[in-house]
C-alpha cells in the first residue's frame, strides 16, 4: 500500500513540474516571437460590422452572362440575409450591368487572365472602402455557386480577430512546382472555388500588396496571393484541422498571441513524458533487491 502512494506522489509530481516547466516554456516561446516581430497596427472593425462582404471577380464580357446568373441564383439570397455583393472587373466601362448591385471598375486593370492584377488591387480596394464594416471577405469567381446561409453560419462562429486565410490548399501541380517556386512548407488557397479572408488578415496584407504585385514570381494570381500572405505574415491556407480548432480553442488566443491551446497542451504532454524519467523515488526494500 505504502508503495502505491509512493508511486501515486511521484507520478503527481512529475506531472506538476511538467505543467509549471510548459507553461514556462511557452511563456518564453511567446515573449520571443512578440519580440522579434512586431504586430502591425491593425484598424478595429465595427461593433455594428456584418459578417461578410463577397467580392466577385469578374469581366465586362461576363456582366450579362455569368453575373446576371449569379444575381438570379445565390446573389438574391446573399441579398435577402443582408450579405452585400460587389463586381470587380476591368476599369473600361460596359454596356453591360447587374441591376441594382454595384460593378466596380478597377483604375488600370483590363480583363486579362489570369486576373492576377485585377485581384490584388480588388484586395486592396476592398480593404480601404469596405473593411471597416465587415467581419469576413469571400473573393469569388463568377462562375462559382455559394451556399451563403450556411457560410453566414459557419463564419459566425470563427473569430474574424484572427488573421485566417481560408479556403481549400493547393501545392501546385507536380510539373509546376519548379515554376512556382513555393518552398517546401507552403501552400496556398486555390482561387476556383473561392478563398475568404478574416478582416484582421485584410488589414494586416494591405500594405504589402503593392510589393507582392510588383515581385510576383508566376502568373497565378491565387499562388501570388498566398506567397505574399506566406512570406509576409507567416501565414498558410488553413486545413481542416485548422479550422476546427479555430472554432474551438480560439478564446485561448487572447492570452497567448502565436501559439494555439492545442500547442500548448502537446507542449505539457511532451514535458510532462520526459519528466517521468526525471525522478526516481526508491524504497529501502527496493533498494535492498537491487543490491541483491
Amino acid at each position: 500500500m505504502r508503495l502505491v502512494r509512493i508511486e501515486r506522489l511521484r507520478r503527481f509530481l512529475a506531472f506538476l513540474v511538467g505543467l509549471v516547466l510548459g507553461y514556462a516554456i511557452l511563456l518564453r516561446i511567446v515573449g520571443s516571437k512578440n519580440a522579434l516581430k512586431e504586430i502591425p497596427a491593425r484598424t478595429p472593425v465595427s461593433y455594428r460590422a456584418k459578417t461578410l462582404l463577397i467580392a466577385v471577380v469578374t469581366a465586362n464580357k461576363h456582366l450579362g452572362g455569368r453575373a446576371e446568373a449569379a444575381i438570379k441564383t445565390w446573389v438574391s439570397v446573399a441579398a435577402e440575409i443582408g450579405v452585400d455583393v460587389l463586381f470587380y472587373t476591368a476599369e473600361e466601362p460596359s454596356n453591360l450591368g447587374v441591376g441594382d448591385f454595384p460593378v466596380i471598375h478597377l483604375a488600370g486593370v483590363d480583363d486579362s487572365y489570369p486576373p492576377q492584377k485585377k485581384v490584388f488591387k480588388m484586395l486592396l480596394h476592398a480593404h480601404v472602402h469596405y473593411m471597416d464594416n465587415y467581419k469576413w471577405l469571400l473573393r469569388a469567381d463568377d462562375d462559382v455557386y455559394i451556399r451563403v446561409k450556411q457560410l453566414v453560419h459557419f463564419l459566425d462562429t470563427v473569430n474574424s480577430h484572427q488573421p485566417i486565410y481560408m479556403g481549400q490548399p493547393g501545392l501546385g501541380k507536380p510539373e509546376d512546382l519548379q515554376r512556382l517556386k513555393l518552398q517546401p512548407h507552403e501552400h496556398f488557397c486555390m482561387g476556383g472555388p473561392g478563398v475568404i479572408f478574416s478582416h484582421s488578415l485584410v488589414t494586416r496584407l494591405a500594405n504589402h500588396l503593392d510589393y507582392c504585385l510588383q515581385h510576383a514570381v508566376s502568373y497565378n494570381e491565387d499562388v501570388e496571393v498566398g506567397r505574399c500572405i506566406s512570406r509576409q505574415l507567416g501565414i498558410q491556407c488553413t486545413w481542416a484541422y485548422d479550422v476546427r480548432w479555430s472554432k474551438q480553442l480560439y478564446r485561448c488566443e487572447y492570452f497567448l498571441y502565436n501559439v494555439s491551446c492545442r500547442q500548448m497542451f502537446e507542449y505539457i504532454f511532451l514535458i510532462f513524458c520526459s519528466c517521468q524519467g526525471c525522478f526516481t523515488w526508491t524504497t529501502a526494500k527496493e533498494r535492498s533487491s537491487s543490491q541483491n
